[in-house]
């Protein structure tokens, strides 16, 4: 998890989490877009993204 977020290896996570949640909170206000999770909108070659890998137990 902290690799997606770029997070260092010290980090407090709810520190870290909560300070990314407010930046969202302020950008959203100032009317700026905020991509949320998943595949960002931009990405044109889905075909590209999707994997047959997968991890069976």
């Amino acid at each position: 998890m902290r690799a997606a977020y770029g997070m260092s290896k010290k980090a407090d996570v709810l520190e870290f989490l909560l300070e990314l949640n407010e930046s969202v909170v302020a950008a959203e206000a100032d009317g700026k877009p905020v991509v949320g999770p998943g595949i960002p909108p931009s990405a044109k070659k889905l075909k590209d993204l999707i994997t047959t890998d997968k991890l069976t137990m």
